[in-house]
């Protein structure tokens, strides 16, 4: 149930058996949407580049946040698989379509994984009461 309202917010037809039409989608979205729109800039990209080396390095001292993708209402990363990080290289290069695409991928299979667990049912029932925010 949950995984045909999901497939039906994000616009992918209900019937669909897999999520490998999703990657396409993705796939599609960061090459064709986001790196012209986005990734493409220079700015951007050497802004990016810096708060990552700045993260993985420590360099000013804890003055920038990890590029990662949280599959909850969390607020901070929790060691608990809803939390998928990009790299721990200091060079990653998040404007790279194929590593940023390969981020995205992983975080989707996680999703997917959450969508046959009861995770996302107990967070919505810690979302009703008022919590499920950490």
């Amino acid at each position: 149930m949950i995984r045909h309202l999901t497939l039906e917010l994000i616009g992918a037809p209900a019937e669909d058996n897999g999520w490998i039409v999703h990657f396409g989608y993705a796939r599609h979205e960061q090459i064709n949407i986001l790196q012209p729109a986005m990734y493409g800039d220079t700015g951007l990209k050497w802004l990016l580049r810096g708060n990552y080396f700045s993260y993985v390095t420590n360099f000013p001292c804890g003055a920038a946040q990890a590029v990662e993708l949280t599959l909850s209402s969390q607020r901070r990363p929790v060691e608990d698989g809803c939390s998928i990080g990009f790299s721990n290289f200091p060079f990653a290069d998040l404007a790279d379509v194929d590593r940023r695409t390969a981020f995205v991928l992983k975080a989707a299979a996680q999703f997917e994984d959450l969508l046959h667990s009861d995770r996302i049912a107990q967070s919505i029932r810690e979302i009703a009461l008022g919590g499920g925010v950490r």
